[in-house]
């Protein structure tokens, strides 16, 4: 699987819906995890809070930005 896959695994299962780059750091160098992150934010399947703070973009229209953060 690729580090895209692994980081939408790992926020499939989340209540709250949010996903701490710290807790994507173990999916690849820091510079894939970056590339990941930013094609998946890009691609609209996750939405970029804050620097490092990503989460569900249904969670973010549901609760809203300021919420979350």
């Amino acid at each position: 699987m690729d580090i895209k896959g692994r980081i939408l695994q790992s926020l499939r299962p989340r209540r709250d819906g949010l996903l701490l780059r710290q807790d994507a750091k173990s999916f690849g160098s820091p510079s894939q995890v970056s590339a990941a992150l930013r094609s998946l934010a890009d691609s609209g399947l996750i939405e970029k809070l804050d620097c490092g703070i990503y989460a569900k973009p249904s969670k973010v229209a549901q609760l809203g930005r300021e919420a979350l953060l």
